[in-house]
């Protein structure tokens, strides 16, 4: 900004507002077991976390909860530890739309990796994998090789 006055000129900068970075990432602590049907993945433990009402280990283990308007990054890595027909990752928000999703054929030891951006102009959504085996019951691992991340960009 500059302003005049007579011989005198001022030269003033000033900062945009800063938005605190929005992130958190989590994991499974034990292995789930899956019928061969959809489910929301269980994430037991946080790796980290900006804002403790982005996710809750208890209730609602599955929901990652943007806490301000704006576009999201959602991603999950996946590793099936038994074998099934077909195994299927899918990003979904509340309404159940699909923002990003990966399906493979039959094998144990299955890594599957989903991404996808969505942009919550209210607050109250979230967002949650889905995890889908068909064929044969199977399970997610514990390794550390199976996590979710949301972020504000």
């Amino acid at each position: 900004c500059i302003s005049t006055s007579g011989s005198t000129m001022t030269v003033e900068w000033r900062a945009g507002a800063v938005t605190a970075q929005q992130a958190v990432r989590v994991r499974r602590e034990t292995r789930q077991e899956l019928a061969a049907s959809s489910a929301g993945a269980l994430w037991t433990l946080q790796d980290f976390i900006t804002n403790s009402s982005m996710h809750s280990t208890g209730t609602n283990p599955d929901r990652l909860i943007p806490q301000t308007t704006g576009i999201y990054r959602f991603s999950a890595t996946i590793r099936w530890d038994a074998f099934a027909t077909i195994h299927e990752v899918t990003i979904k928000d509340s309404s159940g739309t699909a923002l990003g999703s990966a399906r493979s054929s039959a094998g144990s030891d299955i890594v599957q990796y989903a991404t996808g951006l969505k942009r919550y102009d209210v607050l109250g959504g979230y967002a949650r994998v889905v995890v889908s085996p068909s064929g044969s019951t199977s399970g997610l691992s514990t390794a550390t090789d199976c996590h979710a991340s949301m972020e504000r960009l």
